[in-house]
């Protein structure tokens, strides 16, 4: 009995060594001779995993924006696609463009656009445009906010599919008003439509950090942004709706680092449930709190990284375990690249931290989704040529 335990220990260490070195694969799924940025995840309407970036060739600019579709749960990629776009998209990671899908299979991309004006040089509009046949064709850009006048600033939006198949989006509107910062936008889509009127869900919120808009699984809709508070702390704020998008409230500071700075971090946070509880993570400079932090809407400190360095987190579940990927510089004097590291946590705390690339390569941005039994892992990484292009790996969460 004993001989045959054994046997079978050997062959489960046998296998997780084989499935450990298959996850430190990388595929490159950028064109490599182009300049390619901020990639994101997301699904189609029919949960399979979709992969979104931002592309430019030298001899152009025009910024492209892709997306290629997996059919086998994230191991590969179909041919890429563009999405119909104009001139003067911005594509930055906090702003980058985003897609989602509607129940139905429309497809709905939004993205920024510059269009400054002599005393606003930063203002833009945020548009939006559809695909019915899967990405063919395009309709012609919209507007997503009612006000279209020109020196104005609509930006840092986040995008998702809302239980009722519809596609809803956040952003950040207009500064102004007796609260100053900016306020948090949101609109959602309707049947064979596009956006409708958009509702304030709070305002006077810090003015350059993405919005980060969730959906959870007992019917609550969720705005996480990063807020300026009556002390001038930019700590994470959150508000849910429980009308579908209609009216937002019930506001709360996720955790109090009291992060006092003269400008905007330009940092948001990222969200997950586990269970029935919603974790939010997300990047703080306060010098008692550094560092990113994953805490539950109570206040409890799931996992602190206390380094200055360690950014852009982004968060996402399994079915029993949270996953964080962030970015964080090598720990060797003579090596500036960055690695993309990842934590596996549950509610009683962290699991295992990994790396997800070396410190051979510059690697940057860091997204993950859970598809199956597979996490996929997208990031942007620098090569020698000083292009930029979006690789992807897929890896078992059965093996952590």
């Amino acid at each position: 009995m004993k001989k045959i335990f054994f046997f079978i220990l050997m062959i489960n260490q046998a296998l997780l060594a084989q499935n450990t070195k298959k996850s430190a694969e990388s595929f490159t799924i950028s064109n490599p001779n182009n300049k390619a940025i901020s990639p994101r995840l997301t699904t189609d309407h029919k949960g399979n995993p979709v992969i979104s970036w931002a592309e430019q060739d030298d001899s152009s600019d025009v910024i492209a924006v892709c997306f290629a579709v997996s059919k086998d749960g994230g191991k590969t990629f179909s041919e890429k696609k563009n999405v119909r776009i104009v001139k003067g998209i911005t594509a930055h990671a906090e702003g980058m463009p985003k897609l989602a899908f509607k129940s139905d299979g429309t497809i709905v991309a939004i993205y920024e656009t510059k269009r400054p004006v002599p005393d606003s040089r930063f203002s833009g509009d945020l548009l939006y445009t559809m695909s019915n046949d899967g990405g063919d064709n395009w309709a012609i850009p919209q507007y997503v906010h009612t006000d279209t006048s020109a020196g104005k600033s609509r930006s840092f939006s986040d995008i998702i599919r809302l239980p009722n198949g519809e596609i809803g989006v956040s952003w950040l509107g207009e500064r102004g008003g007796k609260a100053g910062g900016r306020p948090v936008k949101f609109a959602q889509t309707s049947k064979s439509q596009g956006f409708g009127k958009e509702t304030t869900a709070k305002e006077g919120a810090c003015e350059c950090c993405r919005t980060n808009l969730f959906a959870d699984t007992e019917g609550g809709l969720h705005i996480f942004f990063r807020d300026i508070l009556a002390d001038g702390s930019r700590d994470m704020g959150h508000v849910v709706s429980k009308d579908n998008g209609a009216s937002f409230g019930n506001y709360q500071v996720v955790y109090a680092d009291k992060w006092k700075i003269n400008g905007c971090p330009h940092t948001g946070p990222s969200t997950a449930q586990l269970g029935k509880t919603l974790y939010t993570a997300w990047y703080t400079g306060e010098d008692k709190n550094i560092g990113v932090k994953v805490t539950d809407n109570a206040g409890k400190i799931l996992t602190h990284i206390k380094s200055a360095n360690a950014r852009h987190p982004q968060l996402t579940a399994t079915k029993d375990k949270l996953i964080l990927v962030w970015e964080e510089p090598s720990e060797k004097k003579d090596n500036t690249n960055s690695r993309i590291r990842m934590q596996f946590l549950k509610q009683s705390g962290v699991i295992q931290t990994k790396d997800v690339t070396n410190n051979s390569e510059n690697a940057l941005f860091p997204v993950t989704l859970v598809s199956g039994k597979n996490i996929i892992t997208a990031y942007e990484v620098e090569t020698k040529e000083a292009k930029t292009q979006i690789r992807y790996q897929c890896i078992s969460s059965m093996i952590f």
